[in-house]
């Protein structure tokens, strides 16, 4: 049962790859009216679904906050049918910190030295009619593809105890970093080095390490958009 299911995902796995540029298109976004439609999209997942934010807060139905200005905004949207499958933000360093060290007690010491050099990974959503497995996949590509292109080489990132073993099972070795708190949930604080994650998807899990490598950043129109591919 466990081989017959481990060849079932990776039929998955392979058809998924091989239909992902018909059916989706991946890139950032810093159009006004595109983050709107994003903002709407949280809403829904953070404060109506998972109640993770205090929807009273948020009367235009719209969930942004003060990092939005600093963030690059990824975006997976479905060709077919015009939706926005998932979304996420990198949070960039600025004189604003990053969400992180404020939300939590940072136990045991991280390597800020080159602050540049870090980010913050957020608001990943996924829209219910969308979720599975290979688009989380496919986010965490565009990022690392974003990540090597700017050579960020530390990442935070706030995750729960569903999302934190279906990251490390999958070979990302996100280190804890503090104490569980309510925030957004149950949650704790990680960080991820760059280096260690590509150590370990290398011996670990080869076939998702080719797949991230395979990335591709191209510039839209000298903007700073990017199309993901």
């Amino acid at each position: 049962m466990i081989l017959l299911n481990k060849i079932k995902k990776l039929i998955e796995f392979w058809y998924f790859k091989k239909t992902f540029k018909n059916k989706f298109i991946y890139y950032t976004t810093n159009d006004a009216k595109e983050l709107d439609e994003l903002y709407k999209i949280r809403y829904q997942v953070y404060c109506e679904e998972y109640n993770y934010l205090d929807k009273n807060k948020y009367l235009n139905q719209k969930e942004s906050d003060i990092y939005d200005n600093v963030s690059v905004h990824f975006v997976l949207r479905d060709k077919i049918n015009n939706n926005i499958a998932a979304t996420v933000r990198l949070i960039l360093n600025t004189e604003l910190g990053f969400p992180i060290e404020k939300n939590f007690k940072i136990d045991i010491h991280v390597p800020t030295r080159n602050r540049n050099s870090m980010a913050e990974i957020s608001r990943l959503v996924v829209s219910r009619k969308y979720r599975k497995r290979y688009l989380l996949l496919a986010l965490i590509k565009g990022l690392y593809a974003y990540i090597k292109f700017n050579k960020l080489t530390h990442i935070y990132s706030v995750l729960d105890d569903k999302l934190y073993p279906t990251l490390t099972d999958i070979g990302f070795p996100f280190k804890e970093i503090g104490s569980p708190t309510t925030y957004q949930g149950i949650t704790s604080p990680y960080i991820l080095d760059i280096t260690e994650m590509e150590h370990s998807l290398r011996y670990t899990n080869p076939k998702l390490y080719k797949y991230i490598k395979q990335g591709l950043i191209v510039s839209t129109k000298n903007t700073n958009q990017y199309s993901i591919y």
